[in-house]
């Protein structure tokens, strides 16, 4: 591997640095700042929350079915409080 002012060359390729970029869904930064992935998922957990939020506050839905859904979606009961 070898660096030239901008870019990154590797086996014959050459590649450009960039500060940011996305791999697999996670963000990655040139300084591995994790502070900003966090709070992206974090938002994203809250926004998949409150889009449910009246099918899970509606009694004509069992808790079972409750349950289900929040399992499917990747909340836990326990992590809600």
């Amino acid at each position: 591997m070898q660096e030239k002012g901008d870019s990154i060359i590797f086996d014959n390729s050459s590649s450009e640095r960039v500060e940011e970029f996305k791999y697999l869904g996670t963000k990655l930064t040139n300084k591995n700042c994790l502070q900003e992935e966090i709070q992206s998922r974090l938002k994203l957990g809250n926004a998949c929350y409150h889009s449910r939020q009246n099918l899970l506050s509606s009694r004509l839905v069992s808790k079972t079915l409750k349950n289900k859904i929040l399992f499917y979606t990747g909340v836990k009961l326990g992590r809600l409080h």
